[in-house]
């Protein structure tokens, strides 16, 4: 008994072959030990090896003709093989010792039933009511049967002997209805088919067909959409001198009491200009292939001679990345129209419905709507209609104009948010991802963050698992190791390595899989990676939790309403050095958190008692790139280089990623020098990289190299660059004024020292002059020394800030500015 159970452990388990020779210890002592032999069986089918089952199985069943478990099987094996007629006789010697299998009974009601057997059907349909007639399914079954045998009064009965056993039983429900429309019933159809959608909202055919009886045209949500006469009423107005705008912008919202919705839209836009119209000839959403639907309702052309021309293709595709291992349920649907024109209107109506047999998140929900765009717009509404006794936790950007309305019609309430005429948000340099800046309206159903916390700990607590494998891995990287940040380091290395894929269908999208099974594959996602480290951790006796992250790729959102949605990734904690780990961030050290995650919004799950905090965003001292160029200057403006180059923190993982690969480091450290110093030749061994693999130390390149162009001849002197031009002012200060924030990566540093020897012969005409400024942004510094034949220039640049506000803009540009001047002074050099 405990070799079997130790081989059903190892047969569910991620290394399903280990249970192989645990069953033949089995069946060394128990040669006919049925559950061994079933055990085995499994496992052959499983590795297709399905020839060998049966025979397994033949040879069991010669020894134990009376085994009701194994002939069962063997008729299983030999119907799969195509054997029909043994199979029959197999399963009548079955039935003859075990008359009281449902399964095997109902098999045989509907193997009468197609042969039109009526007399056989009544009796096998006897035997099953016979032997469990307290089950609902049953009562199903009697009533299909009875349906096929034309019994209609009978068929009825057992449908209403089975929905008062199970009152909610939707196929019952479907059967019985549909059985009420054969008999013209219509009343009594249409009460169970409202009853399927009060139990199944995402039920879609049942819906609609109850909407076109109830209420024949359009659908309620629809009623919203504005009629071509008033958006055509638009088309006339000025340009504004955009390529495009839209002229409607609608979403309705309509949310069941089990959290999924239906969603109606319409979009009205007209192209402006010909590159828009070009451009504007496919049309393109994403939706969700495994649990949401879309259904196209309108897709058409009014031209400006009044001719009104319909779409016509439209299509859909995977939404996949497979530059970043990313796989996931996404889809794009596309709408190709006709040749359009400047100035026709284009006009789109489609829903998206839910159609997944239940909430992967319970029955929460959660949604957010833009109210804005970069182009102009006539009109944009949202409206979400969701049952009154569901609380909505809401909040609306406070932008001038928004018009919000609700009101209650029977158990629904209806809230509406409204604006005309929204200003365009025009995007510049360096600015915040979209959704920090356009208006939107934020909706959840989720009250606290501790319920959010609470609800994801719920989910995912057992993933959290260790098996053998597990164990013999920590104490195979953790070797020899007795510090706990040493242990720490270990573990991230082991789980950075592990390959990133992501295969986020349905629930995996927000589940993370097994620790056990991430290890045992060698790959993982996000949450993969987080749930890994966090196993692990544990197993040495470090406390560590899993953490979710708004990435700031995605933008900063309000903190209220709570919601699960607002996460895009996910790291792990560990408390007890307060250290954050992200297990997709290859080639990073355990203090280097990359830049996506400093300063982002997370919720650190702590196993149910969540906590929402900001990441860390270390100063700029814990990331810099330091470096020192001696750079021999020729009389003909040539110059031999070595330069030695250390860098640490935020971008250290870059560089290792960019210099890993032997073949390209000559090629990568040209282009990265000739900014600086022009265009380099660096010969076969001109390049030194130190050990890439040790992520906890900074990353050490040397190059050597000769430049033909560091110097410019200009008249009779030689022009040269005193330390690395910057360009602040073109990256992040090119607009006189601003309206939105700019936006840094992270807070980082960078220090150069340039020791230029130039020809004993030649004069010093000009030297740069020392500059120095430290401010609320930042602060910099440019000192120079010299003596005969050489020159020394040291400068360092900080940045304290990652993002400025427009009313520190002009602050900040004269910073650029005075950075820019700094370290583009030049040395004049007399030939």
């Amino acid at each position: 008994d405990v070799l079997l159970a130790e081989a059903e452990l190892a047969r569910t388990g991620t290394n399903w072959r280990d249970a192989i020779p645990i069953f033949e210890r089995v069946l060394a002592l128990e040669p006919d030990n049925v559950a061994a032999i079933l055990g085995r069986v499994e496992l052959y089918t499983t590795a297709g090896l399905k020839s060998t089952a049966l025979a397994t199985l033949e040879a069991a069943v010669a020894r134990q003709p009376y085994a009701i478990l194994l002939l069962r099987a063997y008729a299983g094996e030999l119907r799969s093989a195509g054997r029909e007629t043994e199979a029959f006789e197999v399963e009548a010697r079955y039935a003859a010792l075990r008359f009281d299998d449902s399964g095997f009974l109902g098999q045989m009601v509907e193997l009468a039933v197609a042969r039109r057997d009526g007399s056989g059907a009544e009796r096998w349909l006897g035997r099953l009511l016979h032997s469990e007639s307290d089950g609902a399914w049953v009562r199903g079954i009697a009533a299909k049967t009875y349906r096929s045998l034309g019994q209609q009064d009978r068929a009825r009965a057992a449908y209403t002997r089975a929905l008062a056993m199970a009152p909610e039983d939707v196929p019952t429900l479907r059967a019985l209805s549909d059985l009420y429309g054969e008999d013209g019933d219509r009343e009594a159809q249409l009460r169970l088919l409202r009853q399927i959608v009060a139990l199944e909202p995402q039920a879609k055919d049942v819906r609609e067909y109850l909407e076109r009886i109830d209420a024949p045209g359009l659908r309620a949500d629809e009623a919203y959409a504005w009629p071509p006469e008033r958006f055509l009423a638009m088309r006339s107005a000025p340009d504004e001198g955009y390529a495009r705008r839209t002229l409607r912008n609608l979403v309705v919202t309509t949310v069941f009491p089990n959290g999924l919705a239906s969603r109606f839209h319409q979009v009205v836009f007209q192209p402006l200009t010909e590159e828009a119209a070009a451009s504007g000839r496919e049309f393109g959403f994403d939706f969700h292939g495994d649990r949401e639907i879309v259904q196209l309702r309108a897709a058409r052309v009014y031209r400006q001679n009044g001719k009104i021309d319909e779409a016509i293709e439209s299509g859909e595709g995977a939404a996949n990345n497979p530059a970043i291992a990313m796989y996931t349920s996404s889809r794009t649907y596309y709408v190709h129209f006709p040749r359009l024109e400047k100035g026709d209107v284009v006009e789109l109506r489609y829903r998206v419905e839910d159609t997944s047999p239940r909430n992967e998140v319970g029955d929460s929900f959660s949604d957010i709507q833009y109210l804005q765009s970069d182009e102009p717009m006539q009109s944009s509404e949202y409206v979400l209609v969701a049952p009154t006794s569901r609380a909505m936790n809401i909040f609306a950007s406070p932008i001038p104009g928004l018009v919000r309305e609700t009101r209650v019609e029977g158990d629904r309430t209806i809230r509406r948010f409204a604006i005309d005429k929204p200003p365009p948000v025009a995007p510049e340099p360096a600015m915040p991802p979209w959704s920090e800046v356009l208006a939107h309206v934020q909706v959840s159903t989720f009250k606290t963050w501790d319920e959010v916390g609470s609800f994801y700990w719920g989910l995912a607590r057992e993933q959290f698992d260790v098996d053998d494998e597990v164990r013999r891995t920590v104490r195979a990287i953790t070797k020899g190791l007795t510090d706990d940040r040493a242990k720490v380091s270990a573990v991230y290395k082991y789980a950075t390595r592990t390959r990133y894929v992501a295969l986020e269908f349905g629930i995996e999208g927000i589940k993370p899989r097994r620790s056990a099974q991430t290890l045992a594959r060698g790959w993982g996602d996000c949450k993969d990676k987080a749930t890994l480290i966090v196993t692990m951790l544990r197993e040495l006796g470090i406390p560590a939790t899993i953490v979710l992250v708004r990435t700031k790729m995605r933008g900063e959102i309000e903190t209220d309403p709570p919601s699960l949605g607002a996460f895009d990734h996910a790291i792990a904690f560990i408390p007890s050095l307060d250290l954050y780990l992200d297990g997709t961030a290859e080639n990073t050290g355990t203090n280097e958190l990359p830049a996506m995650d400093r300063d982002a919004i997370a919720l650190v799950v702590n196993e149910g008692k969540p906590k929402l905090v900001r990441l860390p965003s270390a100063s700029a001292d814990a990331s810099i790139a330091r470096r020192r160029a001696q750079v021999t200057l020729s009389p003909d403006g040539a110059a031999d280089l070595l330069i030695d180059t250390q860098v640490s923190g935020v971008f250290a993982s870059d560089f290792r990623q960019r210099y890993f690969a032997e073949g390209t480091r000559r090629e990568r450290a040209a282009r990265d020098l000739a900014a600086d110093f022009g265009s380099v030749d660096i010969g076969a061994r001109g390049v030194e990289v130190g050990d890439v693999d040790e992520v906890e130390q900074p990353v050490r390149l040397r190059v050597r190299g000769r430049t033909l162009s560091f110097a410019r001849l200009e008249g009779d002197t030689w022009s040269l660059p005193a330390g690395p031009p910057q360009h602040l002012l073109t990256e992040y200060a090119s607009l006189s004024r601003r309206r939105l924030d700019v936006v840094l990566p992270a807070r980082f540093a960078r220090e150069d020292e340039w020791v230029i020897k130039v020809p004993q012969a030649a004069k010093l005409v000009a030297l740069p002059t020392p500059a120095s400024e430290d401010g609320p942004f930042g602060s910099f510094a440019v000192t120079v020394e010299s003596s005969p034949g050489k020159i020394t220039i040291q400068s360092r640049l900080s940045f304290k800030e990652t993002h400025v506000t427009p009313s520190n803009y002009a602050a900040w540009r004269s910073f650029c500015e005075a950075v820019d001047r700094a370290f583009g002074q030049r040395i004049v050099v007399g030939r």
